[in-house]
């Protein structure tokens, strides 16, 4: 009867796990609307889920429960954007009196608007859920708190005798499986799924509250900024410089057990969720219904936008204020909010994005794109575009930082074009595919941001981009007239 617990708990898992399943299941192209009319049906579900997520903890009979972190996948699911598509852009793809259809895309925008509007339905009835923002902070300060040395001791095959310091002895764990008659996964697999989870439990709780952000508009967002401050602290913890590939793979050489800690550790804030739906058509692609990148994007994505957030309500100079805003936080949390949000680390935080992390991610899809048998084009094009998020903050953080330092201008040059180059890798991806409609909403954006830019920048790009992005929007534009032409 030893095992019952184990069994429960497994059980839980595997009815958590089902429902992520039954949830990504259905059409990807409206499942915002699908998901508005469950939470409609079912408005305890975000109560019932935050009960999961912060209240499990790991248990000594079942360590490698996954229950919390497919709780916040779920959640995740629930409070995602409309697919493949960026909030800001999402405004934009409403129609408004200059914007210019084509025919074939008329349909389609709306479908985006219609997904975007249940988007927001959602996030407004997620944020009234009584005691989110605390549930929030004490699940991430639980994962920063549990000490990963101690779970890879426990979990193990071999640890350190209590008794003598030179023997080793099989752990608690180990002996209890094996005297079993379940049959176990090993815990060298136990032990890389924990680290795994707790990962993906990371960047779920960042890239939810970047989403909660926004709003119906751009100058009406669903969170005042005074009630951002408290997760600020959160963002820049997840911007911090993970282990290098080097020390962990030095680290990663020695036996199972402490002495990969740093190893562990890298895989831990490397890891990402993408889940795909194959849809109900002969030899379909599989298509991303979950999209999170790991935390060296979702982390520095989340504090650049919180950063914005309150440059624009605070102005840059909050770095070096007497007191913080009522309602934020305590007084002895001053001392972090000026570090945060000061000049100096706002300028190393957008150096790495732009000098190093936006270009080794990029550089590793395109990788993947050459490959032999690469990814299917909507993983791909997805990845570039959630980069391109990335770096649409950057351009945005220096357009409300008043900045205009030599260094500051720099970065901004650097992020334009990156955003500009990965637009170009996306629009050359969608005509690959046959994706009209969106290659040529990616093309005109384009065009948005290059009409909209300062000559300086323009001049510093060419006229490649611009004339690269016309040529795509005017062969969408030639294809999704001939589908028309084709439907009637």
């Amino acid at each position: 009867m030893a095992e019952l617990p184990y069994i429960w708990s497994q059980g839980r898992d595997d009815v958590l796990i089902s429902i992520l399943r039954l949830l990504s299941s259905r059409n990807v192209a409206t499942s915002r609307k699908d998901c508005l009319e469950l939470v409609m049906h079912f408005p305890e579900i975000f109560d019932e889920l935050l009960i999961i997520i912060t209240h499990i903890d790991r248990s000594s009979y079942h360590p490698e429960t996954i229950a919390d972190a497919v709780a916040l996948k779920i959640l995740m699911f629930l409070l995602q954007c409309p697919r493949a598509w960026l909030p800001e852009f999402s405004y934009t793809r409403l129609p408004v009196p200059e914007t210019r259809f084509p025919s074939g895309i008329t349909s389609e925008n709306e479908e985006i608007k219609t997904e975007w509007t249940a988007s927001v339905k959602l996030w407004k009835m997620f944020i009234q859920t009584p005691t989110w923002e605390s549930n929030f902070l004490r699940k991430w300060n639980k994962i920063e708190q549990e000490n990963i040395l101690e779970i890879i001791v426990y979990v193990t095959l071999i640890v350190p005798c209590p008794l003598e310091v030179d023997v080793l002895c099989s752990s608690k764990l180990r002996r209890r499986r094996e005297e079993s008659l379940i049959e176990f996964e090993p815990l060298s697999i136990a032990l890389a799924k924990i680290i795994e989870e707790r990962g993906r439990m990371r960047i779920c709780i960042l890239r939810i509250l970047f989403n909660l952000t926004y709003g119906e508009d751009i100058e009406h967002p669903l969170l005042s900024t005074n009630s951002l401050f408290p997760f600020l602290i959160i963002a820049y913890s997840a911007s911090q410089k993970i282990p290098g590939e080097r020390k962990a793979a030095l680290s990663g050489r020695h036996a199972e057990g402490p002495g990969r800690r740093i190893a562990y550790l890298r895989q831990e804030r490397l890891s990402e969720i993408i889940l795909t739906s194959a849809p109900n058509v002969p030899n379909a692609t599989p298509i991303v219904c979950l999209r999170v990148l790991a935390e060296n994007i979702t982390g520095p994505l989340l504090l650049l936008r919180l950063l914005q957030r309150i440059y624009e309500t605070y102005g840059p100079d909050i770095a070096s204020c007497d007191s913080l805003p009522p309602n934020t936080l305590p007084h002895d949390h001053l001392g972090r909010i000026h570090q945060i949000t000061s000049n100096v680390i706002a300028i190393l935080v957008l150096r790495n994005v732009v000098g190093r992390r936006i270009i080794c991610e990029r550089d590793s899809v395109l990788a993947e794109l050459q490959a032999a048998s690469p990814p299917s084009a909507d993983i791909l094009s997805g990845s570039l575009l959630y980069l391109a998020e990335l770096a649409l903050q950057v351009i945005r953080l220096h357009e409300c930082s008043g900045s205009q330092g030599q260094e500051w201008t720099g970065i901004y040059f650097s992020a334009l074009e990156e955003f500009v180059s990965l637009f170009k890798f996306i629009t050359l991806i969608m005509a690959e595919s046959k994706d009209w409609s969106r290659l040529w909403w990616f093309g005109e954006q384009t065009l948005h941001i290059l009409k909209h830019s300062d000559p300086a920048v323009k001049e510093r790009l060419g006229p490649f981009w611009e004339e690269n992005a016309r040529a795509g929007i005017k062969a969408a534009e030639a294809k999704l007239s001939n589908l028309e032409v084709w439907k009637r």
